[in-house]
């Protein structure tokens, strides 16, 4: 069997990666600071004032408009989940 070297990874375990990652929800936090590293900022108006929906969106405060955080990355439209995606990438998303 072929080994790669990104399967082996001095520091990096699946229990680490369990325990920082294992949900969705700190994936998708994951996700939003990698987009947008100084805090949301709408895709449409460039305004950062926003609300967070209970359907994981944000909500721009003045132009209403709605997304996602996957909503313009390599993870949109995927059906896979976001703890499946992460498992696989390299630790500087992490």
């Amino acid at each position: 069997m072929t080994s790669y070297a990104i399967q082996f990874r001095k520091g990096h375990s699946l229990r680490k990666f369990l325990a920082a990652y294992g949900t969705e929800e700190p994936c998708v936090e994951a996700v939003c600071k990698a987009r947008w590293l100084d805090g949301f900022v709408c895709p449409e108006c460039g305004s950062t004032r926003h609300c967070r929906l209970t359907r994981g969106l944000f909500q721009c405060q003045d132009c209403r408009h709605q997304t996602s955080p996957p909503a313009g990355t390599i993870f949109q439209g995927t059906k896979l989940p976001l703890t499946l995606w992460l498992s696989s990438t390299s630790p500087e998303i992490h």
